[in-house]
């Protein structure tokens, strides 16, 4: 989807860490935090890059004083109704716009607009966004009929963002009129931020939007601040904008857009500075098959054997219990030959809820070139044991630590491994 004044964020990698990615392989750095800040934070401090992003259903926008068709009770014989338009519905606009730019704090990214009118929330672990377009219809009742007497079309963005190391961040509100006509012509609109958990709205600004010229996007800012920030402490935060379209002559109607919880800590093991994410979102991290051949052949085998872990359909799940995360290995790996140069490794790793010791099954499986002599089984319960070099296996645990500090996984966050170059 192409909105008129919005630009479009130019992707950049960052070698071995992107929001969302880790690379395993050997010589990555631990992330360094920047300095602490209560001020709003101008941006994400990493770019999607190659992450997958993830989605979830969206509720758009949530309609008040309206009956069940997305109506308004009359004013004078008047009235106005709110509906969601589907995507292959969306109209262009008719007339040309006014030459009015966007003034964005930050430019959209490219897999944020492609997820519009989907009615889908598009997100990785650091950002967020959902893109969905409204009809507005005026009407009166004129001896007893029902008459339509004007429609608008609007666009709604609504974008978040925040800082691994920040426990501040932003939702951006950008809203466009596509086309219209008749007395929906004559519609503002107004909006403000509101937060609700365990954190607090430092600022809103909107500054209202007429319905014509179309094609000429506003936006608006709020920033957020949370209150869990002591040590240890972690906390949930909604945040949502709350809209009002206002017809001359006609009733108002106000609706609501929220997006996916934001859950700042400063619980992370490892991490002395306090940051927030999307806890929904399943980072990735990467084990390289250059770097690491013998333990990227095993997790690739275990998970085409049926083991969960390899896509966001089926996710691990972090356990921070040192006893399940010992019993896990203990169950998997108590009987380990010993092999000189050699460890065992078990996937799903010992780190996940979908360990032996988590889950209660006693199921292990094995491949050719293992040194374990198990069945060759498949489904998704149970666990795979190989042998692989220990070099190899202590690259694992080390990047594994560095991904859950990075990613700020705390018990229960999902995450996916994946198997690459």
């Amino acid at each position: 989807m192409t909105i008129p004044g919005w630009p479009h964020r130019r992707r950049t990698r960052i070698v071995g860490l992107m929001a969302g990615v880790f690379l395993l392989s050997t010589g990555l750095q631990a992330q360094a935090a920047p300095a602490a800040s209560s001020a709003p934070i101008s941006g994400p401090s990493v770019t999607a890059g190659p992450a997958r992003v993830a989605k979830a259903a969206a509720s758009g926008l949530r309609l008040s004083g309206v009956d069940a068709s997305g109506c308004t009770s009359l004013a004078a014989g008047r009235g106005v109704c709110l509906a969601k338009v589907p995507e292959d519905k969306v109209p262009t606009s008719s007339v040309a716009g006014g030459g009015v730019s966007a003034t964005a704090v930050l430019p959209i990214p490219d897999w944020c607009l492609a997820g519009a009118d989907t009615g889908y929330i598009y997100f990785l672990r650091f950002e967020a966004c959902d893109i969905s377009t409204w009809s507005l219809e005026t009407y009166q009742i004129v001896n007893g009929v029902r008459k339509s007497t004007g429609i608008l079309y609007t666009t709604f963005l609504s974008y978040t963002y925040m800082d691994r190391a920040q426990p501040n961040w932003g939702h951006q509100l950008g809203v466009v009129t596509r086309s219209g006509d008749g007395d929906a012509l004559g519609a503002r609109i107004s909006a403000n931020a509101t937060a609700s958990g365990q954190c607090n709205l430092i600022s809103s600004s909107f500054a209202g939007l007429a319905a014509t010229p179309f094609e000429s996007p506003v936006t608006g800012e709020a920033y957020f601040a949370s209150t869990a920030t002591a040590a240890g402490a972690k906390g949930p935060c909604q945040t949502t904008w709350n809209y009002t379209y206002t017809v001359p002559g006609y009733s108002t109607v106000s609706s609501t857009n929220t997006l996916l919880p934001v859950r700042c800590d400063n619980a992370t093991a490892g991490v002395s500075y306090p940051g927030c994410v999307i806890p929904e979102y399943p980072s990735q991290i990467v084990y390289s098959s250059a770097t690491n051949p013998n333990l990227a052949s095993h997790v690739a085998r275990a998970q085409a054997s049926g083991l969960p872990g390899g896509d966001f359909d089926h996710p691990l799940t972090r356990t921070t219990n040192t006893t399940i995360r010992d019993l896990n290995r203990q169950l998997a790996c108590g009987d380990a030959p010993s092999i000189t140069g050699l460890s065992c490794d078990e996937y799903p790793v010992a780190t996940s809820k979908q360990g032996l010791g988590a889950t209660g099954s006693l199921d292990r499986r094995t491949f050719d070139n293992c040194s374990y002599t198990l069945p060759r089984a498949t489904g998704p319960s149970g666990v795979s044991v190989c042998m692989i070099p220990v070099g190899e296996q202590r690259s694992q645990g080390g990047l594994h630590t560095q991904f859950y500090r990075s990613e700020r996984m705390l018990e229960d966050d999902p995450f996916v491994i994946e198997v690459g170059p």
